[in-house]
């Protein structure tokens, strides 16, 4: 035998190293092994080298396939795809769609969703075709649509002759029918009146109050109405000209009234 061991020593000096121990490759305090191309399979190689993510494959939340574990140190990172959509209860999240990451961070998983995704567009669902979704938003040529959705040649006749905002010198032919806006009561109150209300408006005067210009510009026409316990008007912020407001019960007054960022102009005229 101790010839044998000699023999052994002798053989282990010509190598020039220690052999390691078969039993010890993939295993904790052991060595690396290789796998059937050559290279160190990736569960043997530190997640510092690799990243912290770890992709295991896909999974099917359907049918929980592969079965998820428990969250754990030793799968921290590790992240599947969902190729099956399901309902699979894992860490509590339920709601598992087509492209979805399922996470472990060690003591759960997580979903990083990557599916949301618009459920419909106008009533439509699935793929949506440019001509489907003109047709849903009523949208399309005159041979997509009805005729109804168009104006007809009188119509659009109408339009073009139709009054255009922040052009000059445009003619206007025909009439229009104004309904008076009125403003009630003036006793103890302030009314100012809005240019942009109606181009007529009225204060009936049933005690003593206040008219005064509002804020916007223009022009219109206030009728005030005496009616009894007609009161004095005081016409604050107003430049008045003409006649003069009074208390006898039944007077009727007209006034031109103008509003600018220069001046505010009362003219009245009393008619009754």
């Amino acid at each position: 035998m101790t010839g044998l061991q000699s023999a052994l020593s002798g053989k282990q000096a010509s190598l020039g190293f220690t052999p390691e121990n078969a039993a010890n490759m993939g295993n904790a305090n052991g060595y690396a092994g290789l796998d059937s191309a050559g290279k160190v399979p990736l569960a043997q190689i530190n997640e510092a080298l690799i990243g912290a993510m770890n992709y295991r494959g896909t999974w099917n939340a359907s049918t929980n396939s592969p079965a998820i574990p428990a969250a754990a140190a030793g799968n921290k990172g590790y992240y599947y795809v969902v190729a099956s959509a399901g309902t699979a209860n894992v860490s509590g999240i339920t709601d598992w769609q087509l492209g979805d990451w399922i996470v472990s961070n060690g003591t759960s998983w997580n979903k990083i969703d990557s599916s949301d995704k618009v459920s419909s567009v106008a009533g439509l669902m699935g793929v949506i075709t440019a001509v489907a979704l003109k047709t849903a938003l009523g949208l399309g040529t005159a041979a997509e649509q009805p005729a109804t959705a168009f104006a007809d040649a009188a119509q659009g006749g109408k339009a073009d002759s139709a009054m255009q905002p922040g052009v000059e010198d445009q003619m206007i032919s025909g009439g229009a029918r104004v309904t008076v806006k009125d403003l009630g009561n003036l006793s103890g109150a302030t009314k100012t009146p809005d240019p942009g209300d109606r181009p007529i408006q009225k204060i009936t005067n049933n005690g003593a109050g206040t008219i005064a210009p509002g804020s916007n510009y223009g022009t219109y026409l206030l009728q005030v109405i005496n009616a009894g316990g007609a009161g004095a008007i005081a016409t604050t912020g107003w430049v008045v000209k003409g006649d003069s407001f009074d208390t006898t019960n039944g007077s009727k007054f007209v006034c031109s009234c103008l509003v600018t960022a220069d001046m505010a102009v009362m003219n009245i005229i009393k008619v009754a």
